[in-house]
């Protein structure tokens, strides 16, 4: 009598373990809602956090493009003035010094259009894009400003 009154309280302790374990089913469900509530608020976020980073890369470019173009039409109007000083020359070194500033010119040109060219196809490298302009546009600066002791 004994061993079986151990056996069914083996049996109805092991039954409680199964049946505690399991969820009913209205559990489950509230525990899939629960679930795809926090998929929904996660795809929100990443969402969120695209649109800034988007607002931010837009930002940072409108930034340098007005910073570079400003720098351009300094550069302008140092050729500007570098045609002045060239048109006082002999005639001689007229023709050298205007052939060189021609082709400064020319580079500033290009470099317009490169910024121009970025804006259209954003989908470049823009840290890449941006050095590289930095440092054209750097050499050019230092071309114009050296470009009297360059010619002579």
């Amino acid at each position: 009598m004994r061993s079986s009154i151990i056996f069914m309280a083996s049996w109805i302790i092991i039954a409680g373990f199964i049946f505690a374990g399991c969820d009913s089913s209205a559990e489950k469900v509230a525990d899939a809602r629960e679930y795809v509530k926090d998929a929904k608020d996660n795809v929100a976020d990443a969402e969120y956090d695209l649109y800034m980073a988007k607002q931010d890369s837009t930002d940072e470019y409108l930034i340098f493009k007005r910073e570079s173009e400003d720098r351009i039409t300094e550069l302008d109007k140092q050729i500007a003035e570098l045609k002045l000083k060239i048109a006082k020359e002999r005639k001689n070194e007229k023709n050298e010094s205007l052939e060189l500033l021609n082709d400064l010119e020319k580079r500033t040109a290009q470099m317009k259009k490169e910024l121009k060219e970025y804006a259209a196809n954003k989908d470049k490298d823009w840290d890449k894009f941006r050095e590289k302009f930095k440092k054209n546009l750097n050499e050019l600066g230092m071309s114009l400003s050296n470009f009297f002791t360059d010619t002579k």
